[in-house]
């Protein structure tokens, strides 16, 4: 990826996660493309990205929790953060984010110290994060 100054981080440091953390830790994992957000044309269609959702099923309650996991960024959070809507989460590394959902669309979103607001960083389908689809989105 470096020597070839190529894209393509996300798809081989996320992917090599997720089977780990499915094959050899036993949790369900669903990959899933994601629209990262750019200042100058908002977000980019499309999907450029690939991220996951981790599910825990802890037996304390009803339905599994679901974290959303992506290590492939390049910028904190390297951190799980839990999927649940308009919640903010600090994670160790003291960055604040949250999901924002508009229909089938959810926003990851970061807290800006410059601006003191919240900025849109990575989008992905609800749908696709229920893992209803992943579709072929590399040419890595």
């Amino acid at each position: 990826i470096l020597d070839h100054q190529r894209g393509g981080f996300c798809y081989e440091v996320n992917s090599l996660l997720s089977e780990w953390l499915s094959v050899d830790l036993g949790y369900n994992v669903v990959r899933m493309p994601a629209i990262v957000h750019s200042n100058e044309r908002g977000y980019n269609k499309p999907p450029s990205h690939i991220c996951m959702i981790v599910t825990i099923d802890d037996g304390e309650q009803d339905q599994p929790t679901a974290y959303f996991v992506d290590v492939g960024y390049g910028e904190p959070s390297i951190h799980p953060l839990k999927l649940e809507f308009d919640i903010e989460q600090k994670t160790e590394e003291g960055m604040t984010s949250r999901f924002v959902r508009n229909g089938d669309d959810v926003g990851l979103e970061w807290l800006c110290s410059e601006s003191g607001g919240f900025k849109p960083r990575v989008q992905f389908s609800w749908q696709d994060a229920m893992g209803n689809s992943l579709g072929a989105i590399s040419s890595y």
